[in-house]
């Protein structure tokens, strides 16, 4: 569907937010869905769109990554992923402290679905299709990620002043 759009010329910061936006909104309204659920196979559907919405994700944010920043893909995503399991520690030590202090199960089901909603409106204000990391201004950002290493110059202009590290062969004619 992603790719589909965007050969058919829509930007890819517009595909990338629609595609997201069903990835996080879906959901949350499902979870909302699920706590007016009275029957099994009823909550059963719920939650299969529910999850079945999440895979929109994959042509959201997790391709994002290699648009905004070619060059630094495996360090965004690996912070991206590090949030992601930060989140689902608490989330899961958190919903055990809301289920034994006797509130029902549809405050955890609401508080998630408030999640989803926070992620989307996020991504919806602030995302991009475009590359960010590598321009002008993100200068601190390549040291950060490069381990604060920094050649002294460069006559081709090529290695941009910083130390790649494994890359040497990028860096042949640098100070």
């Amino acid at each position: 569907l992603a790719d589909s759009l965007i050969a058919k010329g829509v930007s890819v910061t517009t595909v990338r937010k629609f595609i997201q936006g069903v990835g996080f909104i879906g959901p949350a309204l499902m979870l909302v869905l699920l706590t007016f659920q009275t029957s099994a196979n009823g909550a059963l559907a719920v939650l299969t769109v529910a999850i079945g919405c999440t895979a929109f994700t994959q042509a959201g944010f997790l391709v994002n990554f290699q648009e905004i920043g070619p060059r630094y893909v495996g360090a965004l995503h690996g912070m991206a992923n590090t949030a992601g399991s930060f989140a689902g520690i608490v989330g899961t030590y958190m919903t055990g402290v809301i289920l034994e202090s006797t509130h029902p199960r549809p405050t955890v089901l609401v508080i998630t679905a408030g999640g989803y909603a926070f992620g989307a409106a996020t991504w919806l204000a602030f995302s991009t299709g475009e590359r960010v990391f590598g321009w002008p201004g993100f200068e601190w950002f390549e040291w950060m990620m490069l381990g604060g290493r920094r050649r002294r110059g460069c006559a081709s202009g090529h290695c941009r002043g910083y130390d790649r590290g494994a890359d040497r062969r990028a860096l042949r004619g640098c100070n």
